[in-house]
């Protein structure tokens, strides 16, 4: 799907140290890197010890390498990566190099999806 659709992306994502509430504000008001305004949609926190703390980040620009980018821009590089879901379809359970077919209910999500995104641009 092209970013162009909004469609949102979930990643459990480890960054270094712990973030702080004014960091985790930082990421969703957004920061400019590259000419462009980069944003997290939501984050939440998952696990967290001294050294690292996992998050669910969302996300629905899809820039180029963007939460590594946000990451580094609030001084807390990003140290694993993992995305688990792509609009409704969930990867939790898909292994790397593994696929699967879509079922017809999320192909027809995706594409009301896709034409509900270019009609509200007109």
């Amino acid at each position: 799907m092209h970013p162009s659709y909004e469609i949102e992306r979930e990643y459990y994502v480890k960054f270094k140290d712990v973030l702080e509430i004014e960091d985790l504000q930082r990421l969703q008001d957004g920061l400019m890197i590259d000419g462009d305004i980069l944003r997290v949609k939501k984050i939440f926190p998952i696990t967290s010890v001294s050294k690292h703390s996992w998050y669910s980040v969302t996300v629905d620009q899809g820039k180029n390498r963007m939460i590594r980018k946000l990451g580094e821009a609030i001084g807390h590089n990003v140290q694993r990566i993992k995305r688990i879901r792509i609009g409704n379809i969930r990867l939790e359970n898909i292994k790397p190099g593994e696929y699967r077919s879509l079922e017809q209910k999320e192909i027809k999500k995706l594409l009301l999806k896709k034409v509900g995104s270019k009609k509200a641009e007109r």
